[in-house]
């Protein structure tokens, strides 16, 4: 959230209620930058090609479909040089013409940091069989074909060889295709024919070695506590009130809390004179200020993504998202004079939506959610703003954005608005990647051209390898700081692209970015 031309407002009743409420410091962190963090990457194979494991039946089994033929894993009946595994997978087909298994790679295949190249160990039943292995994209997607196949052939029989099925030359989309499929001896062949396979190995679409922003130390900036009920679970949905912005002239921030059930939203704060994006926040000690239940029904279950904004009368606007115990969302709103104790507005918002972010630019308003902005000039209602398609689905770098886009966060530098927003090739609301788009107007938004990832969830193995989301960003001595949520846990998990993996849970991180850089990458110059 952003404010531009707007007097600073200090209130009297928001510097009373700091001076006599205790608190305490939260999230402490040194003003040096720390290194990234070097854990969980795959090491690439000596040629460089095809780095990352999908299916080794040893340690990691992914779905697995047979078609005209049965699956299952079994002891290696050959192991040597080429595949010492245990366990590697069976075939027996059917002696269909097109026989084959499904491997299904839990993203979208992405050939951004390594080449479009397959490696396959297979065990043949003899030398001289054609084997094809088919990328496919599940369902009618326009845009690419639906499908592309290359074809090898055997060379040895009962003995293990790794297959390399180059890609290259067809110049295919990332983020397209997420079925693999291995067609064995294709043509004419005997029922109960044997085939055995193992190391599937495809592209790594870990990128976040590649981003712009890196992030900041191995841990995240804030964690859940278990000393505060309202966020023992996690802490998550940052979003920034500057000194212009906030209250009283100091940086607050607001977040959400779990405690592994509900949602309730809470307030840290920061002096202006000592401001250290790094931290410590302070914990203000009447969290949480909006408690799920706040409204009633509609935030019954949850009270999350906070979005508050100053109006021209001083009034601190808090809009955000909340959802009933049947799962319903809405935008509900609550007001403050001080910025600690709020008074709910009783009409909701926007009914069956969330929110984002919020901006008032004169005195105008703009509410984003999803991929839409309302603009209006009445705070405490909805019902006459006017509503604007802000982000299109699908033409965003490397397809990232083809499956969902979500989360929009606002911030104005050197006179345009430019937006950060969650992207996904394949979940609805797991995001590991950020993109940015600009603007002049707040209405009409162009993507920036640019392959280079501008941040995307850690390393596998790291606090935030599943999703990431909330990327609030802003300026500060000609570094940019974005504020972000990120889902996880340490160490290995089964399937990071899972939806919520457990265990795990958010806590908010930090990147940073040079501002210079940053604008070179959207391709500014001033």
């Amino acid at each position: 959230m952003r404010i531009e031309r707007i007097h600073p407002v200090v209130w009297a009743l928001a510097l009373l209620a700091c001076a006599c409420t205790p608190a305490e410091p939260h999230g402490a962190r040194g003003p040096v930058e720390k290194p990234d963090p070097s854990g969980g990457e795959t090491p690439a194979t000596d040629d460089g090609l095809a780095p990352y494991t999908l299916c080794d039946f040893d340690a990691a089994t992914p779905v697995v479909k047979p078609v005209n033929s049965t699956f299952e894993v079994v002891d290696n009946p050959a192991p040597d040089a080429v595949n010492g595994s245990s366990k590697v997978g069976k075939s027996v087909l059917n002696g269909g013409t097109w026989d084959c298994v499904m491997v299904e790679p839990t993203h979208p295949l992405v050939f951004v940091k390594d080449p479009a190249v397959i490696k396959v160990k297979v065990l043949a039943p003899a030398a001289g069989l054609k084997v094809y292995l088919q990328l496919k994209v599940e369902g009618a997607v326009a845009g690419a074909p639906d499908k592309q196949m290359v074809s090898l052939t055997t060379t040895t029989a009962g003995k293990w060889e790794e297959m390399v099925f180059d890609f290259r030359s067809l110049g295919l989309p990332s983020n397209w295709y997420d079925q693999i499929y291995l067609l064995f001896n294709g043509g004419t062949k005997a029922a109960g024919e044997v085939w055995y396979f193992d190391d599937v190995r495809i592209p790594d679409d870990d990128l976040s070695s590649l981003s712009l922003f890196k992030k900041w130390g191995a841990d995240p900036l804030m964690d859940a506590d278990k000393s505060h009920a309202w966020m023992s679970n996690s802490i998550a949905n940052p979003c920034l009130l500057s000194p212009s912005e906030s209250p009283d002239g100091n940086w607050w921030l607001f977040t959400r809390g779990g405690d592994g059930t509900r949602g309730s939203l809470g307030i840290f704060t920061q002096g202006a004179k000592f401001f250290n994006p790094l931290g410590p926040w302070t914990y203000y000690a009447g969290n949480p200020v909006v408690p799920y239940g706040y409204h009633g029904v509609e935030d019954g279950r949850l009270a999350i993504d906070p979005c508050p904004v100053v109006g021209k009368d001083g009034t601190l606007y808090l809009f955000y998202k909340g959802t009933s115990v049947s799962g319903a969302n809405t935008v509900l709103l609550a007001t403050s004079k001080d910025g600690f104790t709020y008074t709910k507005v009783d009409k909701p918002w926007k009914e069956d939506c969330g929110v984002a972010d919020v901006v008032r630019w004169d005195d105008t308003y703009y509410l984003f959610v999803s991929r839409r902005v309302y603009r209006f000039t009445d705070p405490l209602s909805g019902d006459n703003a006017e509503m604007f398609e802000t982000l299109s689905k699908g033409d965003g770098p490397s397809h990232c954005d083809r499956y969902s886009i979500n989360g929009q966060k606002v911030m104005r530098m050197d006179g345009r608005w430019f937006i950060f927003y969650q992207a996904s090739a394949c979940n609805a609301d797991f995001p590991d990647r950020i993109h940015v788009a600009v603007s002049d107007d707040l209405v009409n938004w162009t993507k920036v051209a640019n392959e280079q990832p501008l941040f995307t969830r850690g390393a596998r193995g790291t606090w935030d390898q599943g999703a990431i989301w909330a990327p609030d960003t802003f300026e500060y001595n000609g570094t940019l700081y974005m504020y972000y949520e990120g889902w996880g846990r340490t160490g290995t998990v089964e399937n990071r692209d899972k939806s919520y993996f457990t265990p795990a849970h958010s806590a908010i991180g930090l990147a940073t970015c040079k501002k210079e850089d940053f604008l070179k990458w959207c391709g500014i110059t001033n």
